[in-house]
């Protein structure tokens, strides 16, 4: 009977100790950031992932004011395939994968630069609404990080204010 109570209490703290995370090992979670540089007309964008582990592939879906900028080239910084950009409405799908047997990445991976034209004069916002990371083995993880920039709005064009024009000029500033 006595060694039957040790080996509950033997079971009891393997449980126990099975059921505490490990910690000190543990990979710190995957966080995003978006860079911008305004080049006046144009505005170029990046997008980061930081302590990734194995990123074969991945899909992004950003919030973009297509009333204030319209998208001219979306590269991404891993060796790969990358899918033509989407854009629906004001959200942005920009997926790209690695090809072949190759090894994912690890650390800070820019996954996105997009260069944007400027088409209206407001301030613009991008958000990442949401990322999907896929690692070699085809494992899928779903972020929603939330993360937004705002720009400037572009110089007014004050030497046409009053202009017969003026409203057709701005009109024709958003055609591509």
């Amino acid at each position: 009977m006595h060694h039957f109570s040790w080996l509950k209490l033997v079971i009891l703290f393997i449980i126990l100790l099975a059921a505490v995370p490990i910690t000190s090992g543990a990979a710190p979670p995957v966080s995003f950031r978006m860079t911008a540089e305004d080049k006046g007309c144009e505005i170029e964008v990046a997008v980061l992932a930081e302590d990734v582990t194995d990123l074969y592939a991945f899909d992004l879906l950003l919030a973009v004011d297509s009333d204030t900028l319209r998208l001219k080239k979306a590269t991404s910084g891993m060796q790969g395939f990358t899918v033509a950009p989407l854009l629906e409405g004001d959200i942005l799908r920009f997926a790209h994968t690695k090809i072949g047997d190759s090894s994912g990445s690890n650390g800070t991976v820019t996954l996105a630069v997009l260069l944007f034209e400027r088409i209206g004069e407001e301030a613009p916002a991008i958000r990442l609404v949401q990322a999907q990371l896929v690692n070699s083995q085809l494992e899928m993880d779903s972020f929603t990080p939330d993360t937004k920039i705002s720009l400037k709005p572009l110089a007014q064009w004050d030497d046409i204010v009053g202009h017969w024009a003026e409203a057709f000029i701005r009109l024709l500033r958003r055609l591509p």
